[in-house]
């Protein structure tokens, strides 16, 4: 039985081994993880830069990727409320929606603008847009009592032209066969479009 005690003294001395030999270990690893921390840290807060996260944002749009670019762009708006590209992200968002065939979220988010931006230089060009969506969402009495407006208040527009042959289209699908007739002979009368000029006379 002594035998045995003193076979396992030396185990008990283990302490000062695992101290030795555990410690640079130890100290090894959190250095690592801390470097680790450390980079992580650094890259996230040059991720999170407004200037790369909008041309991430941009990248990705010119590349098709719709969804990825309005995920950034909303993440953009959030974090950089303040900053001048918010607009331009927003009506970005409108046409990632539009080009992704998501109409609906295409004119809500052009609602959006509206509201936000009332003195916007791109105002006239999300509305159109909007009425496009409710066009192609088959909102035919949203889109025309949006496009009547747009007409009484922009008489000499270079959107008038546009406006004009989305409201014919709206009413022909609306099956408003007069009003419809009305409009493109009006669209007819400002513009040379071959396109016009079929439209007027089908009606």
């Amino acid at each position: 039985m002594a035998g045995f005690l003193i076979r396992l003294k030396p185990t008990f001395m283990a302490p000062g081994f695992i101290r030795n030999s555990l410690l640079p270990r130890l100290s090894f690893r959190l250095i690592l993880i801390f470097s680790v921390l450390l980079l992580l840290l650094c890259k996230s807060e040059y991720s999170e830069t407004p200037d790369n996260i909008f041309n991430f944002s941009e990248h990705l749009k010119q590349k098709g990727e719709y969804y990825r670019a309005i995920t950034e762009y909303e993440r953009f708006r959030f974090l950089f409320q303040s900053d001048k590209r918010n607009q331009i992200a927003l009506f970005n968002i409108i046409e990632c929606f539009f080009l992704a065939g998501q109409y609906e979220k295409s004119a809500l988010a052009s609602e959006n603008f509206l509201d936000s931006y009332p003195n916007s230089s791109k105002r006239k060009e999300v509305l159109l847009k909007m009425v496009e969506c409710y066009y192609l969402t088959e909102k035919y009495g949203e889109g025309a009592g949006e496009l009547e407006f747009f007409l009484s208040d922009h008489q000499d527009d270079p959107l008038r032209p546009e406006a004009l042959k989305l409201l014919g289209l709206t009413y022909l699908k609306d099956r408003k066969w007069a009003e419809a007739k009305v409009t493109f002979k009006k669209l007819a009368a400002i513009s040379e479009s071959p396109l016009n000029s079929m439209a007027k006379h089908a009606v």
